[in-house]
């Protein structure tokens, strides 16, 4: 409802938008751009998330399966203990939800 990063139909000019109609009184906003943020998703905290809103355990398990996958870099795999999947298509779906809570 408050996001337009990564949305359908949605951006900087929806956003701004929203904000004219919304904040009437207002003369300034703020724009923030979060340094790293896929990266640094803590993973309990956005599966704790989906807990809430998801009653399919096995969706859940999916989603925890894809954050905690992994990745391989010449030759090497390194484990995911934060972030979601760099180029993922889920992955500004994943921090929309997790970032929702800053919205609200």
């Amino acid at each position: 409802q408050f996001s337009h990063g990564f949305r359908p139909n949605r951006g900087c000019h929806t956003a701004l938008t929203a904000i004219v109609k919304t904040w009437t009184a207002s003369t300034w906003f703020i724009e923030g751009d979060i340094k790293g943020c896929f990266d640094n998703i803590d993973h309990k905290v956005l599966l704790m998330i989906l807990r809430g809103k998801i009653k399919d355990n096995r969706f859940i398990r999916l989603i925890e399966r894809l954050l905690h996958a992994g990745y391989m870099d010449e030759r090497k795999y390194h484990k995911t203990w934060s972030g979601t999947p760099q180029g993922g298509v889920l992955s500004p779906l994943l921090s929309n939800i997790y970032l929702n809570e800053l919205d609200r």
